[in-house]
């Protein structure tokens, strides 16, 4: 696999460059090839098996670029911002999508905390339930794989969009609490209605 042979050809060369103690600490600037093929997670499996601990950060942009403007629609903030985003477009090749700050925070509530939240709690169900981490298979890895964020850094994020997150993990909820019942029921028809609901938004040609 092309990307598998460019993450151990890198970390050849950053295993060679002699650092204080065990640990590396990369940071991964990179496009949606370094986001979709989760590359740092790559990386630090890649140390694992020459006995390396890395810890790695990344700064990628799998989507448009977004920039948030902190004031309402039709002020000279925004006006500028218009015009910035018409040149960032044109002088970075990428979409840029100018939205408001209250905009950005519910947004991010649905597509980075929440899910980071509903990784974490599984991971905690997991681990009350006394299963570890070697155990699980691919699906159980890819779903719990936020939960190894830092907790620190974690735990101020959904602090300051407390709100945004709490209204989206009440969504969550109530698909949990459907599931539940349809499985209560053993209804099969509505079992798969929902798994089939839920194929259709995320699959191939779902315009995510």
């Amino acid at each position: 696999m092309a990307v598998q042979f460019v993450a151990e050809s890198t970390l050849k060369l950053l295993l060679a460059v002699p650092v204080y103690g065990a640990d590396l600490r990369i940071l991964f600037i990179g496009n949606s090839l370094t986001y979709s093929n989760d590359l740092p997670s790559m990386v630090r499996r890649i140390g694992e098996l020459d006995g390396r601990r890395i810890e790695t950060a990344m700064v990628a942009a799998p989507k448009p670029i977004s920039i948030i403007v902190p004031w309402a629609a039709g002020g000279a903030t925004d006006q500028v911002t218009r015009v910035a985003a018409a040149e960032l477009e044109e002088a970075l090749g990428a979409k840029i999508v100018k939205m408001e700050a209250v905009e950005h925070d519910e947004l991010l509530a649905w597509t980075s905390h929440s899910p980071h939240a509903v990784s974490t709690a599984l991971a905690l169900a997991l681990s009350e339930a006394g299963i570890v981490h070697r155990q699980l298979g691919r699906g159980g890895r890819d779903v719990t794989r936020l939960a190894a964020s830092s907790p620190d850094v974690w735990t101020s994020i959904l602090l300051d969009n407390a709100a945004a997150v709490e209204a989206s993990l009440v969504a969550v909820e109530r698909q949990v609490k459907g599931f539940r019942s349809l499985l209560s029921a053993r209804d099969r028809d509505g079992i798969r209605a929902r798994l089939s609901k839920a194929r259709d938004w995320s699959g191939p040609g779902s315009g995510g």
